[in-house]
């Protein structure tokens, strides 16, 4: 009888266990709060990875793998700069200054920069590195990555890159698709 109970029990135990591990989570919330977490992990290891690390970075759009900036891009780039400074992880200079710089030097950019590009706006901005990004779509369905990349501007070597991914949500799908 003793024995009959405890299989029953552990039999009752294993059911329950296996349904709970089945059980699908959640998608989480894409709200401000969700980016906040995300942006500000990816900052923290940017800084963390340096190899040297820069008192002073500007921060490009980060754009679709087609080089275009989309709204999402511009919301990261934005999240990203805010989270940065408030860690004073480094000081940026602002949004467009930048975009002043890279159009008065003739600067192509893509989501990548070339080297004479790199050291030509670090010395017109006063940047001792930039940070570019990539926003990659890989499948529909899945979820979107962000690689970034911290770029020294005396000689354009990559000194440091991250990369964070964001739940596909119908907001984050709109602004993606969004220029």
């Amino acid at each position: 009888m003793k024995r009959f109970l405890l299989i029953s029990i552990m039999a009752a135990l294993l059911g329950f266990t296996a349904s709970c591990s089945k059980a699908p989570l959640p998608p989480p919330v894409t709200d401000s709060l969700y980016f906040n977490g995300k942006i500000g992990i990816l900052a923290d290891q940017l800084a963390k990875n340096a190899v040297r690390r820069p008192r002073r970075v500007a921060v490009l759009d980060f754009v679709n793998q087609n080089g275009k900036t989309s709204q999402l891009g511009k919301y990261v780039t934005a999240k990203f700069i805010e989270i940065s400074s408030q860690k004073v992880l480094f000081t940026t200079p602002s949004d467009g200054e930048v975009a002043t710089a890279i159009k008065s030097q003739g600067i192509k950019y893509n989501g990548s920069i070339n080297t004479e590009g790199t050291i030509k706006l670090g010395q017109v901005l006063g940047v001792d590195a930039l940070v570019v990004g990539v926003l990659s779509d890989l499948q529909k369905g899945s979820d979107v990555d962000l690689a970034v990349k911290m770029v020294d501007t005396r000689n354009g070597n990559v000194i440091s890159a991250a990369s964070t991914s964001f739940y596909r949500s119908k907001q984050v799908s709109g602004m993606l698709e969004s220029f």
